[in-house]
């Protein structure tokens, strides 16, 4: 007859208890870590720099091409409306074609055109309210809203295709969809659509930015151009040059910026040393989601991680954006400003003299703009472009200029790398891997 098990003793059903408790210890520490490094690869994304977060693959990176996805649905509905309603039934033809090549005045094509524009903004403006809605809403953080609208894309080829009663319209608008959101997953699964999402935002400076332009950056400028402007020279070398050869001299000085840029911040990003210590770590990560994560992990086990190619390049990219825009900046001031001063002190007579013609007027769509000279406008574009060059060296290379408009972005850049490190080493010592799941190497085993 078997005899049954004895029952616990105390000092048994002590550790049992203990290791129940350390056991959902560790489950809640996990789970707070696990919120914590979703708000933490939030604000990466926010800082430019997706590259550095350890993305999830499969339904996360369905869930993350869900605003594209919006906004390809959105605008097919709207292309396909402008088919169905305002071109002539010719499946061969494209509506962007006729739209490109035909008569705007014409009410079809005007129509047409008017529709697909609508459709563009509402989807982009659907794109944006389900990028912000995403981190509130529980149901777009999964994959079920990216699959109904790869359905919706199915539902609009079928439409299409039954208008003309033709499967190689399904087939030629199916293969088109595919192309897009082959290129929308490749994007999002490799970040640059992140990245490329942070540079719209930057795309207006911020007022701080402009203020310091406007009053350590120009000035200075000034003083160095200034003699170029009013000299002889300057205005009969930029009114000999078509409209065209004088877009040709600004892209070279802006591809010349764009060069010198790019062989100066690899060198820039090697030379920043990433300083672990504890008071750095607290100073990097004070008021980000960095800092609570901070306090969750042991801040003496932090350990340098390798830069991964990817990570290079795109703490390049942010730097070089950021930096880039300054130099368009301080461009664009000295543009506005060149011009305001020429209207003010140079008069036709002297234009004249100089270019030994008298000055031509600008006319733009149709309207003579008093006051201003096509030798005026060349002359501000070409001593403009220069001045962008010059900044974007002097910003690099000289000391006063470095301090104002370069180091800080460069300090920036070194916060965001110990910032890195404090984000790996919570994915390390809480066991979450890139799906805030445990690492390969730390799955239990099956024995």
């Amino acid at each position: 007859m078997p005899t049954e098990p004895a029952p616990p003793d105390a000092d048994q059903r002590h550790r049992m208890l203990t290791a129940d408790r350390a056991l959902a210890a560790h489950q809640q520490d996990r789970g707070r870590a696990r919120s914590e490094v979703s708000l933490v690869e939030k604000w990466f994304l926010d800082q430019g720099v997706p590259f550095v977060v350890r993305y999830a693959a499969g339904r996360r990176t369905i869930a993350r091409m869900t605003p594209g996805l919006v906004l390809i649905f959105l605008t097919s509905i709207a292309v396909l409306v402008a088919r169905l309603t305002i071109i002539p039934a010719d499946p061969d033809t494209l509506v962007w074609t006729l739209i490109i090549k035909g008569d705007l005045k014409d009410r079809d094509f005007l129509v047409a055109g008017m529709i697909m524009l609508a459709g563009l903004g509402v989807g982009i403006t659907g794109a944006v309210w389900t990028s912000r809605r995403r981190g509130s809403t529980r149901r777009l953080l999964g994959a079920s809203p990216g699959l109904l609208l790869l359905g919706g894309m199915l539902l609009v080829c079928l439409v299409h295709s039954l208008r003309y009663l033709s499967p190689g319209v399904f087939f030629a608008d199916l293969i088109g969809f595919a192309a897009l959101v082959i290129s929308l997953y490749l994007l999002v699964r490799g970040g640059v659509s992140a990245l490329f999402v942070w540079a719209l935002r930057r795309a207006l400076p911020r007022h701080q930015d402009l203020v310091r332009l406007l009053t350590r950056a120009l000035p200075l400028q000034l003083v160095l151009v200034s003699f170029l402007f009013i000299s002889t020279e300057a205005w009969q070398v930029a009114d000999s040059l078509s409209a065209g050869r004088l877009a040709i001299v600004a892209l070279f000085f802006g591809v010349a910026a764009l060069l010198f840029l790019i062989t100066q911040i690899p060198r820039e990003l090697e030379a920043i040393h990433t300083d672990l210590s504890e008071d750095s770590v607290q100073s990097s990560c004070r008021d980000t989601p960095l800092q609570r994560l901070a306090a969750m992990i042991d801040i003496s086990e932090l350990r340098h991680h390798r830069l991964e190619r990817r990570e290079r390049v795109n703490l390049v990219l942010t730097l070089m954006f950021a930096q880039g825009l300054q130099v368009f900046g301080l461009g664009l001031f000295m543009f506005v400003i060149l011009i305001v001063f020429g209207t003010i002190t140079i008069d036709s007579p002297v234009i004249a003299a100089w270019v030994l013609h008298p000055p031509t007027p600008v006319i733009w769509f149709g309207l003579r703009l008093p006051y201003f000279s096509t030798q005026l406008v060349h002359v501000a574009t070409m001593i403009a472009s220069f001045a962008a060059l010059q900044f974007a060296v002097l910003a690099v290379t000289d000391s006063v200029y470095r301090v104002e408009f370069f180091d800080s972005m460069v300090g920036r850049l070194s916060d965001t790398l110990v910032a890195r490190e404090v984000y790996l080493a919570g994915l390390e010592q809480h066991q979450l891997g890139p799906s805030h799941e445990l690492l390969p190497w730390q799955q239990p085993s099956s024995s």
